[in-house]
């Protein structure tokens, strides 16, 4: 599920997240130059893209390069 990060967020909006028992634990932070984020927000989405870590952050950063509906 793509679901948007709270207000005040600079490079990353946007993470992926999966649902377990009921609440969302995010799994991936999500940034894209192609891709209209906002359009995709609270649907299950599949991506790919280039993974990276940044320093001090406890999930990494998904830079994505193609993204399709999950059934």
């Amino acid at each position: 599920m793509l679901l948007p990060l709270r207000k005040g967020a600079s490079y990353v909006t946007h993470a992926v997240a999966a649902k377990t028992n009921g609440d969302y634990f995010p799994f991936c932070y999500v940034h894209s130059d192609i891709f209209n984020l906002k359009l995709w927000e609270n649907r299950k989405v599949r991506v790919t893209g280039t993974q990276r870590w940044v320093k001090g952050w406890q999930r990494p950063v998904v830079e994505i390069t193609k993204m399709t509906p999950a059934n």
